[in-house]
């Protein structure tokens, strides 16, 4: 008859064995795996996989050839030693790019992927459109308006006078934007805007323009010179 202290044996060993096979099996993964690492490390570091193509989406003003001269790909450099941060560094110091994001793709290829800024609005300077994105950056100039733009006239050269502009530009509707023919700001507190039927919005401060922009887009329906949406929760208009 089998004693209780050799069932507890036994029932010892076989934990034992199991917990062996367990840390076998764990092992050998291990080093399959690292294996495996290794080789993908050695593949990558293979002139196989080096770079041969400069691949540039996402672009529309921006030519390409503008971003790869920007990006200065090394080519025939093994993949795994491209620097994807630097050269998204140097792409987005162009004017026209709002981001970036370069990986690299096997066998052979940097994809560099490009969001470009958008107009908020344009100002004319000698005789040249200058194109303004919502942060107040300018970022591109060229001789035809860009169709669809706001028109901003602005006193000076002041950034935030500028972003202020933009911010009133991105509240209007689309019918207040085609009754727009120009905003004007001589001040952060005095914007307005001209409309194309003679009459003009009297903004002020650039605060609370979705809110004017709301206001103002129901007051245009209402004939009048002047529409003051200065302080938006009281507008009022004069003949």
């Amino acid at each position: 008859m089998t004693s209780p202290i050799d069932l507890a044996h036994r029932s010892r060993e076989r934990v034992r064995g199991r917990r062996r096979v367990w840390l076998r099996r764990l092992v050998l993964v291990v080093v399959a795996l690292a294996v495996v690492a290794v080789g993908l490390v050695g593949l990558a570091q293979s002139p196989v996989f080096s770079v041969r193509t400069v691949a540039v989406s996402g672009n529309k003003t921006v030519p390409a050839g503008q971003i790869r001269q920007a990006a200065a790909v090394p080519l025939n450099v093994p993949l795994a030693r491209v620097d994807t941060a630097a050269i998204a560094q140097r792409v987005s110091v162009i004017p026209g790019v709002g981001s970036v994001d370069v990986r690299v793709e096997l066998p052979d290829t940097v994809s560099i992927a490009v969001s470009e800024r958008v107009v908020a609005f344009v100002t004319n300077q000698n005789k040249k459109f200058q194109w303004v994105d919502p942060s107040g950056q300018v970022f591109n100039e060229t001789a035809q308006r860009p169709g669809g733009s706001v028109l901003g006239q602005l006193s000076g050269n002041d950034g935030q006078l500028r972003a202020d502009v933009a911010t009133v530009a991105q509240a209007l509707s689309p019918k207040l934007r085609g009754q727009t023919k120009q905003i004007t700001a001589s001040g952060p507190d005095s914007i307005e805007i001209a409309l194309t039927s003679g009459s003009k919005i009297v903004w002020g401060s650039a605060d609370s323009s979705p809110l004017k922009g709301q206001v103002a887009d129901a007051l245009v329906n209402t004939k009048a010179s002047v529409y003051d949406v200065s302080a938006p929760a009281n507008p009022t208009t004069r003949q």
